[in-house]
């Protein structure tokens, strides 16, 4: 699904000398598997996730989506590309607390020329009432920070997107929270048959990854995955 190939992503500090944050030179990331992404800050984690999803060029080499080099696209045609394929689940969340959950879920479908946003809105309500967000709340920010998190993933899947990036999708949320969290995103895995890629320090979400992967100054570590815990039946 995922090709990456001689990938460097380097800048300049403040004196004009170039340093590297990431450099990678082979990556495949298939579906129907949980990713976790591990590593100290500065590592490169969340570099990672924006080179994946279009919003970070690289200085070198290739990221490429079923053998599209996507940095190849235009502007225009990447930004569609990546509204068609990649959900992004934020860290901090990203929601507008003034808006109600189902407002901040379908705010991108007023943008870009979103075709039948009714049947979106339609669809973004199902994702709150499966993920148990309540669509009766008139601001985002009347909802527990567990019920903020389901939120971004429901925008995060509004699309029907065959890959989900997922940035410390637990950081903020108690044991519980986490839990429903990582469920959630073991079940779009495995049962959905997406690409689930989440940068995660979070033993609940790292016990359920098929694959885990350790940045360490921009170099890439595979690790034997922990036995995964499944979702009971």
């Amino acid at each position: 699904m995922f090709t990456i190939e001689n990938l460097v992503l380097s800048y300049r500090d403040d004196g004009g000398k170039p340093f590297t944050v990431l450099e990678l030179p082979a990556l495949q990331l298939g579906r129907e598997s949980l990713v976790v992404v591990t590593g100290p800050s500065g590592s490169g984690k969340s570099s990672l996730l924006y080179a994946l999803c279009g919003l970070l060029k690289p200085t070198a080499g290739a990221v490429r989506h079923e053998g599209q080099d996507i940095y190849a696209l235009s502007e225009a045609r990447r930004d569609r590309w990546r509204r068609e394929t990649v959900g992004l689940i934020f860290q901090d969340f990203h929601l507008i607390p003034e808006l109600s959950p189902l407002a901040n879920v379908t705010l991108a479908t007023h943008f870009g020329g979103t075709a039948d946003r009714r049947a979106l809105a339609l669809r973004g309500r199902a994702l709150l009432d499966v993920l148990g967000v309540p669509t009766d709340r008139r601001h985002a920010s009347a909802l527990s920070r567990g019920e903020q998190q389901r939120t971004a993933i429901a925008r995060a899947l509004l699309f029907d997107p065959p890959a989900i990036l997922a940035d410390e999708p637990t950081a903020s949320l108690d044991a519980e929270a986490s839990t429903l969290v990582a469920d959630r995103l073991l079940s779009l895995s495995r049962d959905e048959g997406r690409l689930v890629l989440a940068v995660s320090h979070d033993p609940i979400l790292i016990s359920r990854a098929d694959r885990l992967l350790h940045l360490e100054r921009g170099h890439l570590k595979e690790t034997e995955p922990t036995m995964r815990k499944e979702i009971p039946a």
